[in-house]
């Protein structure tokens, strides 16, 4: 079990967004679907700038890590791939992925993914969107939030 304990009881699960948090794909805003889920494939995007030095000291201080994404299910194995490769402490984690033909708004897919976790942990989530209102998540919002999030658990 995990030695990182939020404000309050239980354990605390970080739920970690990819894109846009643990992943640069600003060079595919505007190129469309396709090209965004093909480079996917191929793992042309590089990490953000601190993200594999923060996931590694998170992970020596304990913290257990989720992966919440709004990508689909149909890109597990790409994504799970770039991880082995480039973060590779995240690579083995658990991953709440959307169904393929779930088109609904990100932020409702990530809303119903993890509204049950919340019953066995604390919830802290890194995105770079806010998509938690309405749930009792603790979030830092990326890039910057990751150096909030290092300050808070050391």
């Amino acid at each position: 079990l995990s030695s990182v304990h939020g404000q309050g009881s239980g354990i605390v699960l970080l739920l970690i967004d990819v894109d846009g948090t643990l992943v640069d794909t600003s060079s595919a805003r505007g190129n469309g679907l396709q090209a965004w889920r093909a480079a996917i494939e191929e793992g042309a995007f590089p990490p953000l700038p601190g993200v594999v030095d923060a996931v590694s000291a998170l992970r020596t201080k304990g913290m257990d890590m989720m992966i919440l994404t709004g990508r689909a299910q149909s890109l597990e194995a790409a994504t799970r791939r770039w991880l082995r490769r480039e973060i590779p402490a995240l690579a083995q984690v658990p991953m709440l992925m959307r169904g393929d033909d779930d088109w609904r708004d990100v932020d409702a897919v990530k809303w119903d993914l993890s509204a049950p976790l919340g019953v066995y942990h604390r919830l802290w989530a890194i995105d770079d969107e806010p998509w938690c209102d309405g749930l009792p998540v603790r979030l830092f919002v990326a890039p910057g939030g990751w150096s909030d999030l290092l300050s808070t658990v050391n």
